[in-house]
């Protein structure tokens, strides 16, 4: 019985074509975890004769059992090199008595997708091309709904495949997704392979790619060369750029899941998780604003915008108070609301800051016990 299925996917994503390498899916599905990078160095530094040496060794100090069978998904890019290296990872794990399966040209995600599934008994979905696509359209249909062109959404995206496998896999997506989004790819692969085309092209040249038009307000979608790095961009009214890279894109469906849970007044918590190599900007605005977006005021910070109605309850409450006046506003350096309160005595005004601040906490989506009424 196996114990666990890796990937290892032939290529050197974004880098020039004549280069290559490999990347290698643990049995969840994820990157290589960092422990063992030493050991893949090691072994790629290895020469002819000391090959034997090292893997031994290797084995050796991981306590890895060779009586176990194992078992690897092989994919590659488009590389003219790509096919030659994959042949000789197959022969390599046929060697250690491996087994393998050789998925061909796909892309990255895609043996990602394979091996989850294949480690999770089929649960997660079927470890196919038919099975990754048919998972994709049809979660995109669903979260799309019945209309295809809500509010100021149009399902039209211009796609640089970057000359690579991207190009090959969205036009077999393109057919599963139907008419629930029009798709039109450029860079298809009759180029050269990430020259002046793909996601770190437009991420470092901060502008559009060969070959795809310039239209105003399209949106645009640009991948590397094994389809595992997405980026947005668009051009404005002005012939400006702009980029959308996946803090910007992480931030704004952050922002937009945090105003469905406060209209859906579920008591859930929503966190964002980011890895080391996001950008400080980002992870500034996140801490710094986006917690910070359940109250938003104008007027100096003495009218309450959001959440509607919550200006309305204030007004109410301060009726009710001789000479009584009270405005909210959120915390510069804080997770938390300010309330501040005038009123014709002390009582009444502790009274009413504990009253707005009852209100804040019910329409803005208060975390614990509300605040207290004072005696």
């Amino acid at each position: 019985m196996l114990v666990a299925t890796i990937g290892l996917m032939i290529t050197a994503s974004h880098n020039p074509e004549p280069d290559n390498g490999v990347k290698l899916v643990d049995p969840h599905g994820e990157m290589l975890e960092h422990t063992w990078e030493s050991l893949a160095t090691r072994l790629a530094n290895a020469t002819d004769s000391e090959l034997e040496y090292v893997l031994a060794d290797i084995m050796k100090t991981e306590g890895i059992d060779l009586s176990k069978p194992a078992s690897v998904f092989v994919g590659r890019d488009t590389r003219a090199s790509s096919p030659r290296l994959s042949d000789a990872a197959l022969n390599g794990i046929k060697a250690l008595k491996g087994e393998a399966k050789d998925y061909g040209v796909v892309t990255t995600p895609m043996l990602h997708f394979f091996v989850t599934c294949q480690n999770t008994g089929g649960r997660y979905g079927t470890p196919t091309e038919e099975g990754y696509f048919s998972k994709l359209s049809t979660t995109f249909k669903k979260l799309q709904g019945q209309q295809t062109t809500p509010g100021n959404y149009t399902p039209n995206i211009l796609f640089d495949g970057a000359n690579g496998v991207g190009a090959i896999k969205m036009k077999q997506l393109k057919k599963c997704l139907e008419n629930s989004i029009i798709i039109e790819i450029f860079n298809e692969g009759s180029g050269e392979l990430n020259h002046k085309c793909g996601a770190d092209y437009v991420k470092v040249q901060q502008c559009a790619p060969d070959g795809v038009p310039m239209l105003v307000n399209a949106r645009c979608v640009t991948v590397d060369g094994d389809a595992d790095r997405l980026l947005y961009f668009y051009t404005d009214e002005s012939n400006v750029f702009h980029l959308l890279d996946g803090d910007r894109i992480a931030t704004l469906v952050a922002g937009y899941l945090m105003d469905l849970v406060k209209e859906s007044k579920l008591k859930i918590n929503l966190g964002l998780v980011q890895t080391a190599y996001a950008n400080g900007s980002s992870t500034d605005y996140i801490a710094n604003t986006l917690d910070r977006r359940a109250i938003e005021t104008t007027d100096a910070e003495r009218k309450c915008d959001k959440p509607s109605g919550l200006q309305d309850a204030i007004d109410s409450l301060v009726a009710r108070f001789k000479n009584g006046r009270a405005f909210v506003r959120p915390s510069g350096t804080e997770d938390i609301v300010r309330v501040y309160a005038e009123a014709d005595t002390q009582a009444n005004t502790d009274l009413l800051a504990a009253l707005v601040a009852q209100s804040v906490h019910k329409m803005a989506g208060g975390i614990g016990e509300p605040p207290a009424i004072p005696h």
